[in-house]
């Protein structure tokens, strides 16, 4: 995954996982007491849940990789226009 820090003050990254080739894009964000929280990612890779309070924002991408390897592994070619994850 190639992570990006934007203009809003969050680090992004596209997911392997797609809808028609659309990459789906997983969001951290750094909150005031210093934690990283796996926020406003696309619900199709988190669900509605959000994943807060990494110390470190290395372990809330590596909570993000993890993730998607997890997904690939259930949805072979990675693609999730024919269902989506719950």
């Amino acid at each position: 995954m190639t992570w990006e820090f934007d203009d809003d003050g969050e680090w992004t990254a596209n997911s392997a996982i797609h809808d028609d080739g659309v990459p789906f894009v997983y969001r951290i964000r750094v909150h005031e007491e210093g934690t990283f929280h796996v926020e406003g990612s696309d619900s199709e890779l988190v669900g509605d849940d959000e994943r807060d309070g990494f110390k470190t924002l290395e372990l809330a991408k590596k909570f993000c990789v993890g993730n998607d390897k997890d997904m690939i592994a259930e949805n072979e070619d990675g693609d999730l226009t024919r269902g989506k994850r719950k």
